[in-house]
């Protein structure tokens, strides 16, 4: 369908000019480094949105339940 090339063939092209655009910069500086504290609150705020997902937020945003 032509949605579906629009919305891959879109994201291919963006994936493309990305992997370009690296390799023109070159070698990336070193990363900083991460705190504990960011994973945490990462996956409790990950689990909070699953749980109004299937608490009922699916229905009532998109009008069906994820699980039938």
């Amino acid at each position: 369908m032509l949605a579906d090339v629009l919305l891959f063939g879109s994201l291919l092209l963006w994936a493309v000019l990305d992997r370009i655009s690296v390799k023109r910069r070159g070698e990336a500086p070193p990363a900083a480094e991460g705190k504990a504290l960011n994973d945490i609150l990462a996956i409790v705020l990950g689990l909070a949105v699953y749980g109004i997902f299937v608490m009922g937020g699916h229905l009532k945003l998109f009008g069906v339940s994820p699980f039938g």
